[in-house]
């Protein structure tokens, strides 16, 4: 959403990116919400124990048991802002930035 100077309002176009990156194995969508992002598995060999939400200063906010592929995490009780989800699994650990609105 872009806002002019005279108050008229734009929203941009939403562009999907795809990255290869051989220790990925979660997908998180959509990484800029107003309440709610979804975490997939995407390595069926090796399941997704936890996620942690973790505030810019660090202080772990939330952390939840993977139940199954395809979890939920809920931002609405927290401010907008930038936040990191710590996607673990055994052997392994993925960062991503999301950020609430």
């Amino acid at each position: 959403k872009i806002v002019e100077q005279r108050g008229a309002v734009i929203y941009s176009d939403i562009k999907v990116t795809k990255l290869r990156c051989a220790n990925a194995f979660a997908k998180v969508y959509p990484t800029i919400t107003e309440n709610k992002v979804t975490v997939e598995n995407t390595n069926v060999t090796s399941p997704i124990l936890s996620i942690k939400l973790v505030a810019a200063n660090g202080q772990l906010l939330q952390q939840v048991r993977m139940p199954a592929n395809i979890s939920s995490i809920n931002l609405s009780a927290y401010s907008a802002g930038r936040y990191v989800l710590v996607v673990e699994t055994k052997t392994q650990s993925q960062s991503i930035m999301v950020s609430k609105y």
